[in-house]
């Protein structure tokens, strides 16, 4: 009978707690307030974490809602006024002519994940085209494959995909067993504790490193554009 009394004075106490130390940090935000974010699985996979957990920290009465949606999706996404906030991942090479505020946020480099006893392990880089003749693992996070792939791709219409899957441990296990060979970003890769079993090889697409952009699309008069600032600003932590 008293467990639901309790709970509420301890999470009313924590919100005293918070609200004190946002004073000490001269950034209080005392009311509750909301914002949606619109990006890939991917994104949630690899940089979302790290930026969510810091931000609450900061801005504890805040809440933020996230829809899940496909990179070509996205993308078309930036070209209406939309209210949501719109993370992206975009080749370098890519013209957007959106009415919203573009701000790139990072530069993220591709790799490529290998057995440590492969021939591709002597190697200092691997060229897509030359890493696309292997047994192929993807991330299976409902996102399309980077677009530097794209024109590479079409000219080998028959890849060999071994696998797609976010299971990191599966993806280790059938690197060693078929010698295969794992494409991801390097977020994502230095966040799953490869050993010495493997080795990480940086991907060139022709003579520069393959590389995509991360991009925030929002409106600039935004009403809550007082606390999309702040999050935007957690992603210099990369």
């Amino acid at each position: 009978a008293l467990l639901p009394i309790m709970h509420k004075i301890l999470f009313q106490s924590g919100i005293l707690h918070q609200a004190a130390q946002s004073l000490h940090k001269e950034k209080p935000i005392f009311e509750e307030a909301s914002f949606s974010i619109a990006t890939s699985p991917a994104i949630i996979d690899t940089y979302l974490p790290l930026i969510l957990r810091m931000f609450k920290e900061e801005y504890p009465l805040v809440d933020i809602n996230i829809n899940l949606r496909r990179t070509q999706e996205l993308l078309r996404m930036t070209q209406e006024n939309t209210e949501q906030l719109l993370l992206v991942t975009e080749t370098v090479d890519f013209e957007s002519k959106s009415p919203l505020t573009r701000k790139l946020l990072l530069t993220e480099d591709y790799s490529a994940v290998v057995r440590c006893d492969s021939d591709l392990a002597k190697k200092r880089f691997i060229h897509l085209k030359d890493a696309l003749k292997n047994k192929l693992i993807f991330g299976n996070n409902g996102i399309d494959l980077p677009q530097f792939f794209m024109k590479e791709v079409r000219d080998n219409p028959e890849l060999d995909i071994l696998l797609m899957s976010n299971n990191i441990e599966i993806v280790k296990e059938m690197i060693l067993t078929y010698d295969a060979l794992f494409i991801s970003n390097n977020t994502l890769i230095s966040n799953s504790n490869f050993t010495s079993e493997f080795k990480i090889i940086p991907l060139k697409s022709k003579n520069t490193p393959a590389k995509t952009n991360l991009f925030a699309y929002y409106n600039p008069n935004h009403l809550k554009m007082a606390v999309i600032q702040p999050f935007l600003e957690k992603f210099t932590v990369y």
